[in-house]
């Protein structure tokens, strides 16, 4: 019963939290609220553990405690945005908070500055990298429609067109300024000695950055169904393991023994690749998807990925409205639900140790991931990869030796006399071979469907039948392989 109350007190933070976004409480109530719930969540545990009404008193006081630290977070985030009145001429000086990015109108970055966050548009940002102070004079301006909401996602109110822009030579200090040197040594490694193509590649699976990939490989990698390995998200942690995996359970290494190291090879990731808040999440979603998919008991499972998304959404509570977090919390619940019955049914029953079982573990925990972000991807783009599956499969076996040789380049890129090399090479070879794969499944004419869902009722009803259909596909399969396998999860 223990345990079911912890379940449920993570569900009501979890709810109360995403709901901060679109129910904020008044400031001024925020306060009563948060103690309103603490009340009744310590009052649910006192007095009435184990009956129905209990468990509703403590979902309540949970979601209360949530909403009303949710609507403070938000606030705190908020404030620390630069507002003015559009079309006011204002000078800054500050340090970029994110890398330049190109788009629809132009180069923009995040800038961080004594008066708050802005958007800053500049061609001369091209080429500058995070952590590098700058001074800027320019006009403020509305965000445009398509990034408003991802904006205020990250504390942006107002964006700045720059009229003049100039570097300070002043990086950030303290750890960020650690973590900025950490980052720009990975980038410089990933780029030694390998195609353009590659090196482009391997800085988007390694470190998220895909500005440098040329609009035909991105493409490519989007009708395939492989744009994700080119954005950090949980999933993409999930999968940096997956060459780990296979390899410690032919060592003999205990099951607790290979989460803890990977556990902290996930921790290991997380600065290296620059630790922004995508990363961070990414990090937390990817520890939670490999708690998932290991630990023996499912409320184990359960309590990690709540615990994930209580980590995530306190962090920011309108991450719930981020895609790649929807599409991460989504492939670690498809890895919760059908990443052991698809591996037992795969290995054909030669129990744990094999290396067929290792291998059918990589090839469940991948399968399970595309099916259940395949839903999400329909119902936010209009359109699903009709060869998604087959090219995850098929890019499998070079996926997690590219990412893992991109992470031990990114490793020994930080001791300027350690050659990267030959890691490169390796990577590089990696790379091709997934960029042809994307190829092979992005050019036909057929590879991208159009998939409109209709709305939410729409997504809903898809994913009742994609679960619905993969239930009966493992059970049919469980029957004939005959491993008496039934419908409980994990």
């Amino acid at each position: 019963m223990k345990q079911v109350w912890r379940h449920f007190s993570l569900a009501g933070l979890a709810v109360g939290l995403a709901s901060s976004s679109v129910l904020p409480l008044a400031a001024d109530r925020a306060g009563a609220a948060l103690a309103a719930g603490s009340l009744c969540w310590v009052l649910s545990v006192l007095l009435w553990r184990g009956r129905a009404h209990g468990v509703a008193l403590c979902l309540l006081g949970a979601a209360l405690a949530g909403l009303a630290a949710g609507t403070l977070r938000l606030a705190a985030i908020d404030a620390g945005a630069l507002r003015g009145t559009p079309g006011k001429s204002v000078a800054v000086e500050g340090h970029l908070a994110s890398e330049p990015r190109w788009d629809p109108r132009g180069v923009s970055a995040q800038l961080a500055t004594a008066q708050g966050r802005v958007l800053v548009r500049s061609p001369e940002l091209d080429g500058l990298s995070a952590g590098e102070g700058v001074r800027v004079a320019g006009t403020l301006a509305e965000p445009d429609p398509f990034e408003a909401e991802r904006l205020e996602r990250q504390g942006i109110a107002m964006a700045m067109e720059a009229e003049r822009l100039e570097t300070t030579g002043a990086g950030r200090g303290g750890l960020a300024g650690r973590i900025d040197a950490i980052r720009e040594r990975s980038e410089d490694a990933l780029g030694r000695g390998m195609p353009d193509r590659e090196a482009a590649l391997a800085r988007g699976f390694v470190l998220g950055q895909d500005d440098a990939i040329d609009s035909r490989t991105r493409e490519d990698f989007k009708r395939s169904g492989l744009a994700h390995l080119l954005a950090v998200s949980g999933q993409n942690v999930i999968l940096l393991c997956l060459l780990a995996w296979p390899l410690m359970a032919l060592m003999g290494l205990t099951l607790r023994a290979r989460l803890v190291v990977l556990l902290a090879l996930v921790a290991l990731y997380v600065p290296v690749t620059g630790a922004g808040p995508s990363i961070q999440r990414a990090g937390v979603m990817g520890a939670a998807g490999l708690v998932t998919a290991l630990a023996g008991r499912p409320s184990s499972r359960w309590y990690a990925l709540l615990l994930a998304a209580v980590a995530t959404l306190a962090l920011d509570p309108r991450a719930c409205a981020d895609i790649g977090w929807q599409l991460s919390f989504a492939a670690v619940v498809g890895i919760f639900l059908w990443t052991r019955r698809m591996a037992a049914t795969l290995d054909g029953g030669r129990g744990p140790g094999s290396p067929r079982r290792a291998l059918a573990e990589a090839t469940a925990m991948s399968v399970a991931a595309t099916v259940a972000t395949a839903p999400l991807m329909a119902h936010h783009f209009g359109a699903v990869s009709a060869g998604s599956l087959a090219a995850n499969l098929i890019a499998l076996p070079a996926v997690a030796p590219a990412m893992w040789l991109g992470m031990l380049t990114a490793i020994a890129g930080q001791v300027p006399a350690i050659p990267v090399e030959p890691l490169n090479w390796l990577c590089s070879v990696c790379l091709a071979y997934i960029a042809q794969v994307a190829r092979w499944l992005g050019e036909p004419s057929w590879a991208l469907r159009d998939a409109e869902l209709g709305g939410i009722p729409g997504l809903v009803a898809a994913y009742a039948a994609l679960a619905a259909m993969v239930e009966l596909g493992l059970r049919y399969a469980a029957i004939r392989a005959g491993l008496g396998i039934r419908g409980s999860p994990g």
